[in-house]
């Protein structure tokens, strides 16, 4: 790995974070200096939103993914705002299955408005959670 590469480490950071691998995924996050590109700054801050949620600091986790959701807004990346919302949401839901109902419409509504591949992919994702 490119040890400056930021945006690589925190594709590290998250992939580690996904695994439970947190002290490893918070060492790929220290090692990113100080970022121009205000979205992948705004990516780093989901990122550690993810590890706040998965170390069960919610209130961390849900600071972290606002802001970086804001923060895409503010710099009109729609998409990226909508990444960090369904990756959001997800974690909510992994903490609180009943959480769903009221997040799956709004998600819906978000990846029909912004479509990607990926956000059909996550929000495939948030619908499995759904009780059978």
């Amino acid at each position: 790995m490119n040890p400056g590469d930021g945006a690589l480490r925190n594709n590290a950071a998250f992939a580690a974070a996904q695994l439970g691998r947190l002290d490893e995924a918070e060492q790929y996050l220290a090692g990113i200096g100080l970022l121009d590109n205000p979205d992948e700054a705004h990516t780093v801050e989901a990122t550690r939103g993810l590890i706040a949620f998965r170390r069960g600091d919610v209130e961390a986790g849900r600071r972290l993914y606002g802001r970086a959701r804001d923060g895409f807004v503010e710099s009109k990346s729609a998409q990226q705002a909508v990444m960090a919302v369904l990756h959001w949401a997800l974690e909510e839901v992994r903490i609180s299955p009943q959480s769903l109902l009221a997040l799956l419409e709004p998600a819906r509504e978000s990846v029909q408005r912004y479509p990607s591949a990926e956000g059909t992919l996550l929000l495939q994702r948030l619908e499995s959670r759904r009780p059978a």
